[in-house]
């Protein structure tokens, strides 16, 4: 049986995971977006890239350091840590082939701390 720790953090890997599908689900089987997806898809990155950085800024900061717990510091940093990292383009820019490529990555740690949590036992 999971603890309160563990389905916090489970919880809030799970959000930033439909945040990235939010976006991804918006691209048609071509590959393109119309104006209307494209500018949601954009207004949508923007909210992501936000969250992303206010996590990477909670956690890292030294005064909220006894606050985190093992399971943050082994599952939940690392997931936003290597997500923001692998999220490199401009919220303003035009969704492109290297756009949907980065979400696929960043996303990607993600969903792997997230499956390794879901099953660390």
């Amino acid at each position: 049986m999971r603890n309160i720790e563990e389905t916090d953090c489970i919880n809030r890997l799970q959000e930033i995971e439909q945040m990235f599908d939010n976006i991804l689900k918006l691209r048609n089987p071509i590959g393109t977006l119309d104006r209307e997806s494209r500018l949601k898809a954009q207004e949508l990155l923007k909210v992501l890239k936000n969250r992303l950085k206010e996590e990477v800024h909670f956690y890292t900061s030294e005064k909220n350091k006894d606050k985190i717990t093992p399971i943050d510091k082994n599952f939940y940093i690392p997931a936003i840590l290597d997500a923001k990292s692998h999220l490199c383009i401009k919220v303003n820019s035009v969704p492109n082939e290297k756009w949907f490529t980065d979400l696929y990555s960043a996303k990607y740690y993600i969903s792997y701390c997230l499956h390794d949590l879901v099953h660390k036992d």
